[in-house]
């Protein structure tokens, strides 16, 4: 994990509503950093994201949920997508990363082949 890891470790404790959203939100976001996928930058998203997640894990324990949840799954999607991207954005960036590869080896010669180190581009 990077030197930005505390800013997005868990709470020291999680609210007393927190369900399997909040839950959810902590896993990826632990997923994301020891990945180095998040900066700095990001760490007022991840609070967004919290107390979206909170807000929903909130929402289901109301007698009638429909209403806070539908207000509250969009926006929380919304910055959820800006935090990790979608599956489909994610397997886009590792498709491009794999095309630009083989262009690269399919173009290389014996004197200009270049030995890239896998540990520093992320694969």
């Amino acid at each position: 994990m990077s030197e930005q890891g505390a800013l997005f470790d868990p709470p020291s404790e999680l609210p007393p509503q927190a369900g399997r959203h909040s839950a959810a939100i902590e896993r990826s976001v632990k997923a994301a950093a020891e990945g180095d996928a998040l900066l700095d930058l990001d760490a007022a998203l991840v609070s967004v994201a919290r107390a979206g997640m909170y807000a929903l894990d909130c929402a289901e324990r109301m007698p009638k949920p429909a209403y806070p949840l539908a207000q509250t799954i969009t926006p929380v999607r919304e910055t959820i997508e800006a935090l990790f991207g979608t599956p489909q954005s994610r397997a886009a960036g590792a498709e491009e990363e794999l095309k630009q590869l083989m262009e690269e080896m399919n173009n290389a010669t014996d004197a200009s082949a270049e030995v890239r180190n896998t540990e520093e581009s992320g694969a």
